[in-house]
């Protein structure tokens, strides 16, 4: 796996964080804003049902958010290294990009760069990475 790859993984983490807390605050259970369950059980006593949640599936939950916690911040201390070694512009593009989640031409705006420049200070970032850090995960 090179680094577009784990960086990409950690887009998807940071993502997921935001779903599996909303989850664990809900013992587990999956609801949507309208209060309509998005999935079912087979159990037909909620206490039963809320206990086993509580139970089983929460601490599945948990694991998860903390993998995809250890993935950000595995990522962040790339970015950070980038930042130190390559330039605080190349590292705030891979981090709006893998870790915020905002597209090139947000970035571009933001910077105040071209598309094209942020696309090329990305390739050059994650082609510097590729050469000069261990891959972690």
């Amino acid at each position: 796996m090179g680094w577009q790859e784990f960086l990409s993984t950690a887009r998807s983490s940071a993502k997921q964080i935001e779903v599996l807390t909303f989850r664990i605050g809900n013992g587990g259970r999956d609801w949507t804003e309208s209060g309509v369950k998005t999935h079912t059980t087979t159990l037909t006593n909620p206490t039963e049902a809320a206990a086993i949640m509580e139970l089983t599936v929460v601490p599945r939950l948990v694991e998860q958010r903390e993998h995809c916690e250890r993935t950000v911040g595995e990522a962040l201390a790339a970015i950070q290294t980038v930042r130190d070694r390559l330039g605080a512009t190349e590292a705030d593009i891979l981090e709006m990009f893998y870790i915020d989640g905002l597209l090139s031409w947000e970035i571009a705006g933001e910077l105040r760069l071209t598309v094209d420049g942020v696309f090329y200070r990305k390739r050059k970032a994650l082609a510097w990475m590729d050469e000069n850090l261990p891959m972690v995960g």
